[in-house]
């Protein structure tokens, strides 16, 4: 028995060597892959690129029904669809109609073909312009293409109509989405009433557009930067936090673009900040205690909303113009105002509001904007906040003790706020539920109603299910002027 014991601890000696090397290679192989995952060595990208393919391949092209941006299914008939698309709670007597964005499989009883990219429709609900969506124009009137990395895309089944502007000769300014590419943002088109593009700018163009009192076009883009950018603080030699991205970091840019799609001039957004005192906000994705790691910070910015800031909100401040602009920042959650002349980053604003969209300017030199995370009021987290840059003071203009407690107000993206002529009243999408509402600015009570229903009975893959009625992702409603829509 002794034997046996003294030959079997004799083998387990000599099996030691090869223990600690196996031991040794785990150990190696879980640090490199902590370093992979953790500090991105490679193959990090290529296995982040795989992850992403496989993802898009199996919702989109596999498990998707050839239709973008489609929420989900609802129990309306298909001959109710128009009445309920929307409703009115308490009467409006503008007069005014309304333009509603569309896109591939949205208002196929208008459009059949491939849908509406948008249409102007009175308060009873009568079309009385429609836009049909034309997906191969976007291949044949280019007159723009920046490289884009690309995954099996098809315009027609990849693309949402994402923002609009109208103008006074009723085309419209379109800004459309991509799914599945690198950089996001599918560019910026001019689109006559027979839904026909004039031109079309594929520049990573995103967000929604706005016309300026001088005809000018705004619109948020970026150009691609390096992968690794260090941080240093204007007093500091050692580096305090260092943003990295793979495919290259986002410097977002505004486009002044005259009507013919031509560029006009071009703010740096992304460059003024770090030559401004608020450089240090871009370390608020990242951990400023942690200086030896990075970020994944692809898309530091993503601003999403531009309009000029106007005389009231200028007069608030003794270095701001009325024709500088107002920029939303998603990712800072702060909102700022960029000179037109100097393309310097004059002030920033933060408060309660997180990932906000929209910032409209209002009435008084006040700013209107979507709230994605900001509340914590019944009924939140997303709100409609009032925020007064000087002040700093905010109040919520919607939810509140009027709004119905069952009524869905939440969207953890997008989220489009439009001013009616008078400043009394405003539209805005809770995007990805595929709802909209108008609001009297006063009390924010609920005028009317909008659901973004669409009856898809006529595709073939929709032909013979229980449920062809579906919402779809809304992007926008919007006020349209009596004159711009005869």
């Amino acid at each position: 028995m002794w034997g046996l014991l003294t030959r079997s601890v004799q083998f387990a000696v000599r099996q030691i060597p090869l223990v600690l090397m196996v031991w040794g290679f785990a150990f190696a192989f879980f640090m490199y892959g902590f370093l992979v995952s953790d500090r991105h060595w490679f193959p990090y990208e290529s296995l982040v690129q795989a992850r992403t393919a496989a993802l898009f391949i199996r919702n989109r092209k596999i498990m998707g029904d050839g239709v973008p941006e489609i929420r989900a299914s609802a129990n309306v008939s298909s001959a109710d669809v128009k009445q309920q698309r929307m409703v009115a709670r308490e009467p409006v007597e503008d007069g005014d109609p309304l333009l509603l964005t569309g896109g591939e499989g949205q208002f196929l009883d208008y459009c059949p073909e491939h849908g509406c990219a948008a249409v102007i429709v009175q308060r009873d609900g009568t079309a009385l312009q429609t836009y049909p969506y034309r997906p191969e124009e976007l291949t044949t009137k280019r007159t723009l293409a920046e490289p884009y990395a690309e995954l099996l895309h098809d315009d027609s089944q990849d693309t949402a109509v994402f923002g609009l502007a109208p103008l006074a000769n009723g085309d419209l300014i379109v800004v459309y989405d991509f799914n599945g590419t690198s950089p996001y943002g599918g560019g910026i088109a001019r689109m006559d009433r027979g839904g026909h593009l004039l031109w079309y700018r594929r520049d990573y163009s995103n967000h929604w557009p706005k016309i300026t009192p001088s005809n000018e076009i705004l619109v948020i883009s970026h150009k691609i930067g390096a992968t690794s950018l260090p941080l240093y603080g204007p007093r500091h030699k050692a580096r305090i936090e260092t943003l990295t991205c793979a495919s290259g970091i986002l410097h977002d840019v505004i486009r002044i673009l005259d009507l013919d799609g031509n560029a006009l001039d071009e703010i740096p957004i992304f460059e003024a900040l770090l030559a401004s005192p608020y450089w240090s906000r871009l370390v608020t994705g990242a951990d400023p205690l942690r200086p030896l790691m990075t970020a994944n910070l692809c898309d530091p910015l993503h601003a999403n909303s531009v309009v000029p800031v106007g005389r009231e909100l200028a007069a608030k401040f003794a270095d701001v113009e009325p024709d500088d602009v107002l920029v939303s920042l998603r990712n800072l959650s702060a909102l700022a105002i960029f000179g037109r002349a100097g393309h310097s980053l004059k002030h920033l604003f933060v408060g309660t509001f997180i990932y906000q969209h929209s910032a409209q300017v209002v009435s008084g030199g006040n700013v209107l904007l979507f709230d994605n995370f900001g509340s914590s009021e019944a009924g939140g987290p997303s709100r409609v906040l009032l925020f007064d840059p000087l002040t700093r003071e905010e109040r919520t203009v919607f939810p509140n003790k009027h709004t119905p407690k069952d009524l869905d107000v939440f969207s953890p993206f997008f989220g489009n706020i439009d001013i009616s002529e008078d400043g009394t009243r405003a539209l805005l999408t809770i995007s990805t539920a595929g709802k909209a509402y108008e609001i009297g600015l006063a009390d924010g009570r609920i005028l009317t109603t909008f659901d973004n229903l669409h009856d898809l009975h006529t595709l073939p893959q929709f032909a013979r299910s229980e449920k062809p009625v579906r919402y779809f992702t809304q992007y926008g409603v919007y006020y349209m002027p009596r004159y711009q829509a005869h």
